[in-house]
Formats: C-alpha cells, sequence, structure tokens
C-alpha cells in the first residue's frame, strides 16, 4: 500500500490557505488518517517560516506535526 507523502511544496500551499490544497488534505487525512513527511521536508519549512518570522504558520505547521511521522532520510524517501 502507498502512503501519504507530503512534500515540502504541498505543506507550504497548505500553510498559506490555498483553498484547491484542502480538499486533498483532508481526503488524505480520512483514508490513511496520518501523514509521512521528510526530515528534509520538516528543516525545509520550519528553518523557511523561522526566517520569516512566520508565527502563526509555523503554529499551524506544529499543529499538523500532530498527525505526521517525520521520516528520517534514506533512499525511500
Amino acid at each position: 500500500m502507498t502512503e501519504p507523502l507530503l512534500d515540502t511544496d504541498t505543506i507550504s500551499f497548505f500553510l498559506k490557505g490555498m483553498a484547491q490544497v484542502k480538499p486533498h488534505f483532508e481526503a488524505t487525512f480520512e483514508r490513511y488518517g496520518y501523514f509521512n513527511l521528510s526530515i528534509m521536508s520538516y528543516y525545509e519549512i520550519v528553518s523557511g517560516l523561522k526566517f520569516k518570522d512566520a508565527k502563526r504558520q509555523l503554529a499551524v505547521f506544529e499543529e499538523l506535526l500532530q498527525t505526521c511521522r517525520v521520516l528520517p532520510l534514506n533512499l525511500e524517501i
């Protein structure tokens, strides 16, 4: 079974509130009950939000992380 892996762009679009992304997030979460993201995507999102001092988006991302498994870097990722 294929598992849901969020990439940096998709997370960024979600955090920006892009309306077309939200239904996909909801459908994926309903189907699987969780998300995966790589440690690289985690780093890119956190470092970008801290650089921009985007506290509200960082809080939303931290909430999203409650539904995520952060995967270590390997060839499968």
